[in-house]
């Protein structure tokens, strides 16, 4: 395997994650949560089981987390308690709110400019 190959699928931790995902969202709802909020931690429930089991590559689980977030929450009642539901626009904005800092903004492009130079040797070159 080359260092630029992808890691295996690993299905049973992906079917595991699945589960945790499931198992939480289908529990009953403590007094005071919403659906909305339950979905949410249902979510985090999948991801972690997928990045502490490294079930798929983190670019793939990322992608996955950004697609679950969106219809979980898109689908659930909205918290105003009006019954309407949230849609999947209004979720993918709540899950990629988070993102929307500019502290993320600078540690991703830390990340990236790293990266670059390690592919290209600056990082030897100038050390």
């Amino acid at each position: 395997m080359t260092a630029d190959a992808a890691p295996p699928v690993r299905w049973r931790w992906l079917a595991a994650a699945f589960a945790a995902l499931a198992l939480v969202a289908l529990l009953p709802a403590p007094d005071g949560l919403a659906i909305a909020g339950q979905r949410a931690l249902a979510l985090l429930a999948f991801a972690i089981v997928v990045w502490i089991t490294e079930a798929v590559s983190y670019p793939v689980s990322a992608a996955l987390v950004l697609v679950l977030g969106a219809f979980l929450l898109g689908f659930a009642a909205a918290v105003k308690g009006d019954g309407a539901r949230l849609g999947t626009a209004k979720a993918l904005g709540l899950v990629l709110q988070g993102f929307a800092s500019p502290a993320a903004a600078l540690v991703g492009a830390a990340v990236f400019l790293s990266a670059a130079m390690r592919r290209t040797g600056l990082d030897r070159r100038l050390a």
